[in-house]
């Protein structure tokens, strides 16, 4: 048997959500153990502000017995993007699961870069064709400064990092800056 278990006794998900979330994860849950023949596991979902900051989730499979989960509903993308990405994350991190159980998770670079990317290959089922955070470019939308990519200045007042839009003003990219050609990583 398989169990989720929502930590929610503060009430920090409102109801409805939680009711939502739990009939996703639930059967979401039903689905990935079946297909990696995985019983025995315990899945928390818990509200913490350390979700990623991309989406306002984090998942973590330290055994092969149990699941964390955590979400931040507070993150402005937390909501635009948990229908898809919390089951995407709970499949990831069930395949992590099955792997603590053999061969394990990793102990090289090698091994460990194999894991997670077989548990992303996992996960694709969740994302209806969409790619994963760590497979979408880096530069993205329409350029800022000298036309080089996003802007990585802190926001200003309306705007997050990495913004084109209202608020946001233009990089410098004068010399000296990642932006600028004469810049170079090394001394």
């Amino acid at each position: 048997m398989n169990v989720l278990h929502v930590m929610n006794a503060a009430g920090t998900l409102p109801s409805p959500l939680a009711d939502e979330m739990r009939r996703v994860l639930e059967a979401t849950l039903q689905r990935h153990t079946a297909q990696l023949g995985l019983t025995g596991v315990d899945v928390a979902l818990r509200v913490l502000p350390w979700g990623l900051p991309e989406t306002g989730i984090h998942g973590f499979a330290p055994t092969g017995s149990y699941v964390e989960l955590t979400v931040s509903p507070d993150n402005p993308e937390f909501l635009p993007g948990w229908r898809t990405e919390l089951p995407a994350t709970l499949a990831h991190e069930l395949h992590h699961a099955r792997r603590w159980r053999g061969p394990g998770y990793g102990r090289t670079l090698l091994e460990v870069l194999v894991t997670e990317g077989l548990a992303q290959h996992h996960e694709r089922t969740e994302r209806a064709g969409q790619a994963p955070l760590t497979r979408r470019p880096v530069s993205t939308g329409p350029p800022c400064g000298r036309g080089r990519g996003r802007c990585s200045r802190p926001a200003t007042s309306g705007s997050r990092r990495g913004s084109t839009g209202p608020g946001h003003t233009a990089c410098p990219a004068g010399p000296g800056t990642p932006w600028d050609s004469s810049w170079s990583a090394t001394p």
